[in-house]
């Protein structure tokens, strides 16, 4: 009965059309399946070789922001669709098929880290063997089949797809909405900001690709009126300028003349510092995404601080390779967005570095772009005089504003690579940073109430082997601790950054000298526009991991004591947790 049913049915006439314009079987030859089954053998071998390399190099694929799900699900995809490779050497359909299917997630997952060419490359590494396999196993196909495979592998692939764009967005895209400032015209000045401010010098850096002839104009009018003009260091295209003999707490305009013109639309402004006390705030954060036009820059803005500090990952070029290009591309896409750039127009800047934007992901001196690294910093970066002499020195640097003595130190060109034990040997800061620190904390602490020290990764953790922040570097950390409790600084402030969150503590959580004496306020401030994480702790004010943060240093200098406001701010200026210092200041 059935049987009629089915040589009489809508099967049977589907089949006999089928037949009729010789779409029911594909076949393929013995020899041409031997090679499918040859190719598809020996490519898995390479694709399974190639990821255990990579995942020796470069860990699996994962987010910026170190959420441990994301790695382990990286991990469980990997070793899944290998096995998958594997296991289709002597079970085709069933290795074949988890190989396809955990291929497309290893892709989706290499999205949080890498760009979609990448994500997409990776997939195929697995999903190609995979594919070969099952032409291999059941040479002879109905066309039906076949289509209804195709169908399948394609829901998996969209599937696959739209996880990888929801990846990629999440571990690239924006994190809050975009800057309200609109784009500049084109001109020839690419970009231009300022920077290395003290009572009577400040330095400028600017990119004019074209121009035969360029000065920079410099005013104490808004609008750099009857300007002073002043000659290039440099023969370009990014171009120094050096202001000297300047008045303290005086505000000054400037723009570039190239060829005679003055492009006063990327006009911009600062104000000197002066060493007398004084009152001033400094806006402070770190980790924003390549080419960022973030909300947050308007808000920092907004509030015209005195001074912005950069607290590392101005960028996340992730930079492998040993290029000038590279950086100089990443600072072109950085500093021409228009939010950053109006920022930098308006507020003199002080940056160091951490890993993203000095190499790959937990990057030391071992880096393989560290060269090209600190050459361009001192080609494109406004900054302060270098502590230490020559260009493969760190960019340690320190500066002074009213009775407030700022240090910058380099955690990234000098340090250890973090894989090497724990111990006295072990340095984040290199031995020649390190004693220079040493050495300007004590004559700091003698001359000045407060010191405010900038280190880009968290100085609060537990010691951690492998640890990328202070506590994988423990040893160097009790050393640096001790030093400052022999010295009795007592007006110590630590602003770092790295984690993706807003984090303050009083003190009271942590105090690494042997003998005590070395607690003193810490606080994390990130990320600018990357999504949040936690690192470290624990911190007595909580903390608040996100982005579109900041932080605000306020100091109020009142003679007899200096009153530092620390607050952790959203981009919509909403304060997150806060902290009220005095510093005793002594009768000289």
């Amino acid at each position: 009965m059935l049987e009629r049913l089915r040589n009489s049915g809508p099967v049977h006439r589907l089949e006999a059309s089928v037949h009729e314009h010789g779409l029911d079987h594909v076949v393929l030859t013995d020899a041409v399946e031997r090679w499918l089954r040859w190719i598809a053998r020996v490519l898995s071998v390479v694709v399974i070789g190639t990821m255990v390399v990579a995942a020796i190099e470069f860990g699996a694929p994962r987010s910026h922001d170190y959420l441990a799900w994301e790695e382990a699900a990286s991990i469980v995809a990997l070793v899944t669709a290998s096995f998958g490779l594997l296991a289709a050497w002597l079970w085709e359909p069933f290795g074949a098929g988890l190989a396809l299917i955990a291929g497309v997630f290893v892709g989706a997952l290499a999205a949080y880290q890498y760009n979609l060419l990448i994500a997409l490359g990776v997939a195929m590494m697995f999903m190609v063997p995979a594919a070969l396999f099952l032409l291999a196993w059941h040479r002879t196909q109905s066309w039906l089949s076949i289509i209804a495979v195709s169908l399948i592998l394609g829901v998996v692939l969209l599937a696959g797809g739209n996880t990888a764009l929801a990846f990629y967005d999440r571990g690239h895209g924006p994190t809050h909405p975009d800057s309200a400032v609109a784009p500049l015209p084109h001109s020839a000045v690419t970009w231009i900001w300022a920077g290395g401010v003290t009572d009577s010098s400040a330095v400028v850096a600017a990119k004019v690709k074209t121009a035969r002839t360029v000065r920079l104009a410099y005013s104490t009018a808004a609008d750099v009126a009857r300007p002073q003009f002043v000659e290039s260091s440099r023969r370009g295209p990014v171009h120094r300028f050096d202001l000297t003999e300047l008045e303290p707490e005086m505000t000054y305009s400037y723009a570039v003349e190239a060829d005679g013109v003055i492009d006063t639309t990327r006009a911009g402004t600062f104000t000197t510092f002066t060493t007398d006390p004084t009152d001033f705030s400094v806006a402070f954060a770190g980790c924003a995404r390549t080419g960022s036009n973030a909300a947050v820059f308007d808000t920092i803005r907004n509030l015209e601080p005195d001074l912005f500090i950069n607290l590392g990952d101005l960028h996340y070029g992730d930079v492998r390779e040993n290029s000038l290009d590279a950086f100089s591309n990443l600072y072109d896409v950085t500093l021409s967005q228009p939010g950053q750039a109006a920022l930098y127009r308006s507020t003199p800047i002080a940056y160091t570095w951490d890993d993203h934007d000095f190499g790959p992901n937990d990057a030391a001196s071992d880096s393989p772009s560290r060269q090209a690294a600190l050459l361009s910093y001192r080609e494109s970066v406004p900054h302060y005089e270098f502590a230490l002499d020559g260009l493969d020195a760190a960019i340690t640097q320190a500066f002074t504003i009213g009775r407030v003595r700022f240090i910058l130190t380099d955690t990234r060109s000098a340090r250890d690579p973090k894989t090497e034990a724990d111990g006295p040997s072990k340095t984040m800061l290199g031995r020649d940073q390190l004693a220079w620190f040493l050495s300007e904390l004590s004559e700091a602490s003698q001359r000045y109430p407060v010191i405010v020290w900038v280190t880009s990764v968290p100085w609060i953790a537990d010691a951690e082997e492998g640890a990328d922040h202070w506590g994988g570097y423990a040893a160097e950390r009790e050393q640096i601790a001790a030093a400052i409790a022999d010295l009795e600084i007592g007006g110590l402030i630590v602003l770092a950054g790295d984690a993706h969150m807003v984090a303050i503590d009083d003190g009271s959580s942590h105090d690494y000298a042997p003998n005590g004496g070395a607690s003193f306020p810490v606080m994390q401030a990130a990320a600018l526009d990357r999504y949040g994480s936690t690192k470290g702790g624990p911190y007595s004010e909580g903390t608040y991991p996100g982005g579109g943060r900041f932080g605000l240093l306020e100091v109020e200098d009142r003679g007899d004591v200096i009153r530092i406001d620390l607050t952790g701010l959203t981009w919509e200026n909403e304060e997150l947790a806060s902290l009220e210092i005095s510093v005793p200041v002594e009768a000289p």
